[in-house]
């Protein structure tokens, strides 16, 4: 045995041996550079760059070559700035991620090393510039402003002060060469830095603070976008990007800071020059246009390409093996009732329906596989796809695996169902000729279309919804019409005219047939200021009058269509979100809004009393079915789920734990995501011509960067955005899916000085009725915080770690008149989330507002101010419209800073309505018909931060020449969108629909113009320049000088 065992080893080292010979005989591997980096900072002397790639921070020779990788973590890594002296790079990373996006500010040596934390906000702090004697660092970011800021922190005290307070947005700030004087970007909210060729009053301008003066001043006024300043060494001369020279493609240029006189740096043809950064010494700017890098000579005045390589090894595995037991999508039950199907990750699962467990995956194509459902004999599933591009319809055999193709065309299916006869599906298609189609199930024949659509099908466009009868003869669907009303049709399967059985304006959807045949179920909107409820329409006029419970329908189902739709009954009234109904055909069940979160609910067909099922909050997914009526499965917050059994007269619910199994290749599901985000707006985006972009060539240039991002932030900020941002439309924000598990800084609600540099936090003031309470504050402007909980606190980021996930918290508060311990006193206070006091400052400063055009007008005039374009803001409106209001002579109307919404048809018919008469009983004063009837003037104040349906309203209000519009242009944001989520989690917005004047002129980018423009300098109601033209307007127009 001892000379086998010899002999294999003798083996083995001639193999391994020969192995290496045929190794050395391989060529290399061609070396090629990297595309894909970003946010890249040159050193103070421009001989070295620092640059972001694949979620990790590089420096590279600025004259290019191998580049050095110097930090390596899985979060993402970027946004570097050189120190003065070149031995530090100060860097953002999500590293302590929460339940929001959350990047930090860190400190890390030059040559690489362990970072040191600067930031402790649970909000997002990037790094812009280190002062010129390298002692403080200048970073943006939300500290209860509710907007980015610009902030100075001393760098090795952390100690830190406002430099902004600005109701605008204020991004990338910079010193200039004397350590004191800073330009920063200034915008509306809607400005963007992958929208660098919008036009509009939101575009982000170019202002200068100077230290002598208490306002900034605007350096730039282009129409355009003017992005990223840059001071020259001497102080002399701002760089910045701007189209303004080379129309829609943004490049680098120059301007005199006295003169203004504008010059070109660069002189790209195509694509746009970002994240710029200039040297220290003014030698060279550096930046990235088209994912790959470039640096200017200011000397030279010449432009080279940088060719990198960064041959190193990644910093995590190409394929992860992941056991996913939360994020299912979907969920159905078999007929049988044995398994449960589930969508997870983008792959169709199923798993035992009674004890759950391993979870068996179904499909494996890395496309998006979703959107399924059962063949009656539960031997198949339909299921939707995008691996050919568009999405299709395929069917699987459960049992083995297989795979083939039904059907497909020019746009996407979706919604496929099955016949209960198992002969065919039925399925929803977009595209140009959209509609409601029927395929055999085997695949056999041409696809037929039932019914047309009037839309893509997509976010309550066209047919929403649709069920087959139980006899397989009927189709029931939801169609969108033109007047926004969405109504329930029934189709014979046969072929011929669809019957609109709802005929009720609003929303008329998810029609279901119980299986007796007997009922035609739907929610509706009717009789709901918000929402809907569940309805159920007879199919027969005896069910209608009185039939008893326990009937059982005929085989062929037969409806009595002549006035159908006055047979309608409602069966709930607390709101219902989706619903199921159980294979007795006798009762709903479903998701119904009995508090904060949702329930299940059962409820008779034929009428009767709510079943209150489940009291947990949780409730996401309809209940669902499988072949008795005694138990149900469906999905929970998190994409868990919960099977419920009927236990008596009531239900009991247990958790149903399901583990997937898979390999996770990273690649390819970038690739996945990539493809179904472009195809998205390629097929959901208003303008079918794409706004005149090549849609194709914009996928080819973008799709080459990939490889550069190994972070879901580096494909969601540098690829996806920067995409969408060449269609140059609103409404296409992309966001990350964010699942960190870091507590969030809650809010004290008070405003410190930031001249006192500690020991304790000097109360300089508070923020009406939030933690500190009201006219009698817990803590008094001028005493001093010593210690949150058992924290010293004073002035420096460290402090937020003591307010770290302390919101609706008891929390001690060491206070004194003095800043030492000698005589403080303790208290205890609540902090509140950022949110809470976002809502107690608006609340403020509409008191404020109101008390200002209270003295001006001498009490004649009511101000109004609308929060956003949603029901509680409308049912304020109306409120203070038709209460306080009516003992003045005048309204001024406020929209500024209103993010938009669906409400501005009901805000306008409160005050367009014409009177057409009057009534009068005996003694009694006149009155109008209609009874409410506006019939005083009206000023409309609008900024560069009314968005959206805000404009629509200013654009309304103008048409109806209801008054005038003062203040500033809005910014043209205006498209309405819908939220959708790719395979990773990513969340995004498509731009769909498109909004016009009565002449047909697009809003889009035009934005809504005042009558009277008047700018506005400061955020408080005494410097509120608009405010005071609008009180000045509507006196002269009562009469008063």
């Amino acid at each position: 045995m001892r000379n086998a065992a010899a002999l294999t080893v003798v083996f083995a080292l001639l193999f391994v041996d020969a192995a290496f010979v045929r190794a050395a005989d391989q060529p290399a591997p061609a070396r090629q550079p990297i595309v894909g980096m970003n946010t890249p900072a040159l050193s103070p002397d421009g001989s070295t760059i620092c640059f972001s790639y694949q979620g990790d921070l590089w420096t590279v020779p600025a004259i290019g070559g191998t580049a050095t990788r110097i930090t390596i973590h899985p979060a993402h890594d970027a946004y570097p700035r050189w120190s003065p002296d070149g031995r530090w790079i100060a860097f953002a990373s999500n590293r302590y991620p929460g339940p929001r996006l959350n990047y930090d500010v860190f400190v890390m040596p030059a040559m690489g090393g362990e970072p040191r934390r600067i930031t402790y906000h649970t909000n997002n702090d990037y790094p812009f510039d280190w002062s010129p004697d390298g002692k403080r660092l200048l970073i943006q970011g939300p500290r209860g402003t509710g907007g980015w800021q610009a902030i100075e922190i001393n760098a090795e005290t952390l100690a830190f002060r406002s430099i902004t307070d600005d109701r605008n947005y204020i991004r990338y700030p910079v010193y200039a060469p004397d350590g004191r004087t800073i330009a920063f970007n200034r915008s509306g909210r809607a400005g963007a830095w992958w929208r660098p060729r919008y036009r509009g009053s939101a575009a982000m301008d170019i202002w200068i603070k100077a230290p002598d003066e208490p306002r900034p001043t605007r350096f730039t006024d282009y129409d355009g976008t003017d992005l990223w300043p840059m001071f020259s060494a001497d102080g002399k001369t701002l760089f910045y990007v701007s189209d303004v020279l080379s129309r829609g493609v943004p490049n680098v240029v120059k301007a005199d800071l006295n003169t203004r006189k504008i010059a070109a740096v660069t002189r790209h043809d195509s694509g746009a020059v970002t994240w710029p950064n200039i040297a220290r010494n003014g030698s060279a700017i550096v930046y990235i246009n088209s994912g790959d890098l470039y640096v200017v000579s200011l000397r030279e005045g010449t432009t080279r390409k940088v060719d990198v390589y960064a041959a190193s090894d990644v910093k995590m595995n190409r394929s992860e093996r992941l056991t996913l037991t939360s994020g299912a999508t979907e969920l159905e039950v078999s007929p049988d009732g044995k398994t449960l199907g589930l969508v997870v990750r983008g792959d169709i699962w199923t798993v035992p329906a009674d004890k759950g467990g391993d979870a068996r995956r179904l499909t494996r194509s890395p496309a998006n596989d979703n959107d399924f459902v059962w063949s009656p004999d539960s031997a198949h599933i339909a299921f939707v796809s995008d691996r050919d591009g568009l999405f299709a319809l395929y069917v699987v055999d459960v049992r083995t695996g297989d795979e083939r193709r039904i059907a497909g065309g020019a746009g996407d299916v979706s919604s496929p169902h099955w016949s209960p006869d198992g002969k065919s599906i039925a399925y929803l298609l977009g595209g140009p000729e959209p509609g409601l189609y029927l395929v055999s199930a085997d695949g056999t024949g041409e696809p037929r279309k039932l019914a047309p659509s009037y839309g893509n099908n997509r976010f309550g466009v066209g047919i929403t919804s649709h069920a087959w009868a139980p006899d397989s003869r009927w189709i029931a669907f939801a169609r969108r019409d033109v007047r926004n009303t969405t109504d329930v049709w029934v189709v014979p399967v046969s072929g011929g005219e669809a019957v609109n059985v709802t005929m009720y304006p609003g929303s008329n959807e998810q029609p279901q047939w119980s299986a007796d045949g007997r009922f035609l179920t739907f929610l509706s909107s009717r009789d709901r200021p918000s929402g809907r409820d569940l309805y159920a329409v007879p199919l027969q006029r005896t069910d209608a009058q009185a039939t008893k419970d326990g009937a059982t329908g005929p085989k062929e189902i037969t409806i009595d269509f002549e006035e159908i739709e006055l047979r309608s009954k409602r069966l709930t009234l607390m709101g219902v979100a989706a619903y199921d109904l159980a294979p007795d055909g006798k009762t709903a069940f479903g998701v119904g809004g009995f508090g904060p979160g949702g329930d299940h609910f059962a409820v008779p067909l034929a009428g009767g009393e709510v079943q209150r099922l489940s009291n947990s909050g949780d409730a996401e997914g309809a209940p669902r079915f499988g072949a008795t009526s005694d138990r149900y499965w469906c999905l929970v917050r998190g994409g868990t789920v919960r099977s419920y059994r009927r236990q008596g007269p009531g239900w009991a619910g247990s958790p149903l734990a399901f583990e997937a199994r898979r390999d996770l290749d990273r690649v390819a599901e970038r690739a996945q995501v990539f493809a179904e985000f472009w195809r998205s707006l390629a097929t959901g985006f208003s303008d079918p011509k794409m706004h005149g972009v090549d849609w194709d060539a914009v996928r080819a240039r973008y799709e080459r960067l990939l490889p550069g991002a190994w972070t879901t932030e580096e494909m969601v900020f540098f690829i996806l955005s920067p995409m969408a941002g060449e269609l140059n439309a609103s409404h296409a924000e992309v966001s990350p899916s964010v699942t960190g598990s870091e507590p969030e800084v809650a809010e004290l609600g008070l405003v410190f000085d930031e001249t006192h540099p500690g020991p304790g936090l000097r109360v300089k003031g508070y923020v009406r009725d939030g933690p500190n309470g009201g006219a009698s504050p817990i803590v008094k402007p001028g005493e001093y915080i010593l210690a949150i909980g058992d924290t010293d606190v004073s002035l420096t980021e460290t402090m937020w770690s003591a307010l770290a996930g302390r919101a609706d918290k008891e929390t001690e508060l060491l206070v004194n008149a003095k800043p030492s311990r000698e005589g403080a006193r303790t208290v205890k206070m609540k902090p509140v989330t950022s949110a809470r006091i976002d809502d107690l400052q608006y609340e403020q400063d509409v008191r404020d507002a109101r008390a200002r055009v209270e003295a001006l007008s001498k009490g004649r005039l009511a101000y109004i101010n609308i929060r956003s374009m949603d029901g509680p803001s409308l049912q304020r409106m109306e409120r203070e419209l038709w209460g306080m209001a009516q003992t003045k002579d005048g309204l001024i109307l406020d929209v500024r800073g209103n993010g938009g919404g669906s409400t501005h048809d009901a805000v306008l018919a409160q005050l367009a309505r014409a009177s057409y008469g009057f009534t009068q009983p005996r003694d009694g004063p006149r009155s109008t018909q209609p009874w409410r009837h506006w019939d005083r003037p009206v000023v409309l104040l609008t900024d560069e931060n009314s968005m959206s349906d805000a404009e629509i309203l200013a654009m309304g209000f103008r048409e109806l020449k209801l008054g005038k519009i003062v203040g500033t242009r809005t910014p043209g944001y205006v498209i309405g969108t819908y939220s959708d989520t790719l395979q990773d989690g990513t969340s995004y917005r498509i731009p769909m629909w498109r909004w016009y004047d009565a002449r047909g002129k697009d809003l889009e980018n035009e934005g809504v113009a005042p009558d009277v423009a008047v700018e506005r300098s400061g955020r408080d109601a005494e410097s509120d320049e608009q405010l005071a033209a609008a009180v000045s307007i509507l006196l002269k127009e009562l009469g008063q000088p």
